[in-house]
């Protein structure tokens, strides 16, 4: 099994199967629809985040995110509560990416 959380704060936990997680799940459904993880983008806030964050080729963390989480993404993103997944996309898509 796969332990993880999703929020340090809270007593959640996550469980899965062995080898199962965001990153591989996002993995398997990319290379089905023919994405390269070059061309993937990802955004995360806490530790149940990391393998997707790590497998993506562009990958935010969120400002008031796990710390944990700003270590391996490529970039930061505003809040959630400041729109900040919207104003990376936004700033993608004007970049041509």
């Amino acid at each position: 099994l796969t332990v993880t959380h999703s929020n340090p704060n809270e007593s959640l936990l996550e469980i899965s199967a062995h080898g199962v997680s965001k990153g591989s799940t996002l993995a398997k459904v990319a290379q089905r629809l023919g994405i390269s993880k070059d061309d993937a983008v990802t955004f995360g806030d806490n530790p149940n985040d990391l393998s997707m964050l790590a497998w993506a080729g562009r990958s935010y963390a969120m400002k008031t995110g796990h710390p944990a989480t700003h270590a391996i993404a490529t970039g930061i993103a505003p809040e959630c509560n400041d729109d900040g997944v919207a104003q990376v996309i936004e700033a993608l898509l004007k970049l041509g990416v």
